[in-house]
């Protein structure tokens, strides 16, 4: 099967890799990919509750070149990182493909037509708080090229980290709900039964602060997204006591 070069796998190596981890990436991914996709993006993260998250890559076989204007098939041999930016402090990753047959399986290099993983773990802190922008540079290699094909920084990946008082499992049955989601013009979060809405927050995925109020003290509140751009969003709502963070996506 075909696929073109543009096809980004990764992660690698870097201060904050970690040799004490393994993961197994999710079976239920076969299509060449990595997941969570941009759209769904990473989990949130809570001061104080350790956070574990698993990326599964799955790697085509083969690719195909532009030479001269002609597309040509070529074996994808690997997809390298030789960057990772952006981790809270005291977060590591680490990495695992156990189809790799050159490469070692833990240093984070993905072999054509392998399916592996990565897991990015750590305790934030209230120093912490905030967004962080994940920016990875990956370099492919195809064709048996001593030199890289294609080298991309993916930087659509992010860690939001609140206060989150509540516990994770407290904190991921979400006392809100919003929708529609993917949105186009507007969204409406609403608050289940004896929830306020007391603080609101909007982010964008690079951390721009899209919008922001408090004292509001509903149960309903409807926001106008008709002058964002398209792309993944992050609400963070205190209801008083705790602080949730719910993704959208503006399409």
């Amino acid at each position: 099967m075909k696929k073109t070069l543009f096809f980004v796998v990764f992660w690698g190596l870097g201060m904050s890799f970690s040799f004490g981890q393994a993961c197994a990436p999710d079976s239920q991914y076969t299509t060449a990919g990595v997941y969570p996709d941009s759209a769904t993006g990473l989990s949130p993260s809570c001061v104080g509750v350790l956070y574990d998250e698993l990326i599964t890559i799955v790697v085509p076989a083969d690719t195909t070149v532009v030479v001269g204007g002609i597309s040509l098939p070529a074996a994808f041999d690997s997809a390298v990182v030789t960057s990772f930016l952006g981790l809270p402090p005291g977060f590591t990753y680490a990495c695992h493909d156990a189809g790799n047959v050159v490469s070692p399986t833990d240093g984070c290099t993905y072999e054509g037509g392998t399916t592996g993983c990565m897991v990015i773990s750590g305790t934030p802190t209230a120093s912490d708080i905030g967004t962080h922008v994940l920016a990875i540079t990956v370099d492919a290699y195809v064709g048996g090229a001593p030199t890289p094909a294609l080298t991309q920084v993916v930087d659509y990946y992010t860690i939001v980290i609140s206060g989150c008082t509540a516990s994770l499992a407290e904190h991921l049955t979400s006392a809100f709900t919003l929708y529609p989601n993917p949105s186009t013009d507007a969204v409406t979060l609403e608050a289940s039964s004896g929830a306020t809405i007391e603080g609101l927050n909007v982010t964008s995925a690079t951390g721009q602060v899209m919008f922001a109020e408090s004292g509001l003290s509903t149960s309903r509140f409807e926001l106008n997204t008709n002058a964002y751009e398209s792309g993944l969003y992050f609400v963070t709502v205190d209801n008083g006591s705790t602080v949730e963070v719910i993704q959208f996506v503006k399409k």
